[in-house]
């Protein structure tokens, strides 16, 4: 067998990329990004494309911000890495935790470090199932989440997200995940509604929760 040799190839062969149909890839292959700056990025081809998506949601301050790279290389130079299990700490993990806890809700006093959203949203289901047992509740697994809500990819978090293509040949929802309608009036299957139902439409969706998980789940239900 020949060895690939362009960057398509190379990605065809070697690199599996979420959330797409592979067949299909293959014929149409990778849009290689080369660089970014600001709200665009530039493919190899010389493409400028906006990045609505910013990056997956996370790069909300844009490409190539100087401030940025300038205090990243220092980090990268000085402590490239500091874990924070067991009694470990760093002072930039610390600042951060508290500045966070300065800006967040009063209720909002601690912070917790993951590597994403879906690493977050298992961590949160983890805390949660740990909590009731230690409480002496270890049936009150089960956890509500709204249709077409997104709660991540992971092989837990895909469960809670109510979206057809994260379920397919997964074997998720789990038993103890369920979906209640969400308050979209755009294309509610209770027929077409203005944008100013919207509230009534949410509070049909909080008073059906209310009113469905005791009966299914005594004391045994959790919302993300």
């Amino acid at each position: 067998m020949s060895k690939p040799s362009s960057l398509l190839d190379l990605d065809r062969q070697y690199l599996v990329h979420p959330v797409i149909n592979f067949r299909e890839h293959e014929r149409r292959g990778a849009t290689v990004l080369e660089s970014g700056h600001g709200a665009y990025l530039r493919d190899i081809n010389g493409h400028e494309l906006l990045d609505a998506f910013s990056g997956l949601w996370c790069v909300n301050v844009g490409y190539g911000q100087e401030s940025i790279v300038r205090v990243a290389t220092e980090q990268m130079t000085r402590l490239p890495y500091a874990t924070g299990y067991f009694h470990f700490g760093s002072e930039p993990a610390i600042r951060l935790a508290a500045r966070l806890v300065e800006l967040a809700p009063a209720s909002l006093r601690h912070v917790y470090f993951t590597l994403g959203g879906s690493d977050a949203v298992d961590s949160a289901i983890r805390y949660i199932t740990h909590y009731y047992n230690v409480l002496g509740a270890p049936k009150k697994k089960h956890f509500i989440a709204l249709q077409r809500g997104y709660h991540g990819s992971s092989t837990v978090g895909s469960g809670l997200t109510a979206l057809p293509a994260f379920h397919r040949n997964f074997d998720v929802p789990r038993p103890t995940q369920h979906h209640i309608p969400c308050p979209y009036p755009y294309r509610s299957p209770e027929g077409k509604t203005a944008l100013h139902s919207l509230l009534p439409r949410s509070q049909r969706c909080t008073r059906r929760y209310a009113s469905w998980a005791p009966r299914m789940w005594p004391r045994s239900s959790a919302s993300p």
